[in-house]
């Protein structure tokens, strides 16, 4: 008798098991197929928001492009690109040098110094650099000379020399 009662537990146990087993396996499976369509719905998302980011690049670029020709152009342009960069960024440029000019295959670089020689905050110079190097595509810092006297040191004041270069495409 004893013999009947196991095998009839350990039979009871496995129909359990299996539904049990059927069960999870059908919530397991709804739960994938909701995060898959919560995952195509987010790459959907990323991609119209991807879309929108060029646009906003390739507006900027243009931007850039009408502010430069509206300035001039060559040097003149650059110098006063820079200048409003400087004072959006709460700065004056006190001496803008155009250096020498490098040809490259299918390119010519313009190389200009930029002087901060009265002491600013180095928020303020980096700000700077940010606003130029988000904002034009074509201008790029190449060397950066920052000093603090230690005598200023609690205020926060630097003094920097910026070189950057222009590169223009060979017509």
């Amino acid at each position: 008798m004893k013999e009947f009662d196991s095998v009839k537990w350990i039979l009871n146990f496995a129909v359990v098991a299996t539904i049990a087993l059927a069960g999870g396996y059908l919530w397991l499976g709804r739960n994938v197929a909701e995060e898959e369509q919560n995952l195509k719905s987010a790459k959907q998302a990323l991609k119209a928001i991807g879309v929108a980011q060029d646009g906003l690049d390739l507006l900027k670029k243009e931007q850039e492009k009408d502010s430069l020709g509206k300035k001039g152009t060559g040097e003149d342009a650059v110098g006063a690109y820079l200048q409003e960069m400087a004072a959006k960024a709460g700065l004056r440029i006190e001496s803008f040098n155009p250096r020498d000019k490098e040809n490259g295959p299918g390119f010519v670089d313009s190389r200009f110094s930029v002087d901060f020689k009265t002491e600013h905050s180095r928020q303020n110079l980096m700000a700077f650099l940010y606003r130029v190097e988000f904002s034009s595509p074509r201008i790029k810092l190449v060397e950066c000379n920052l000093s603090l006297k230690p005598e200023l040191a609690e205020g926060n004041k630097w003094k920097g020399t910026f070189q950057f270069v222009k590169r223009d495409p060979v017509r």
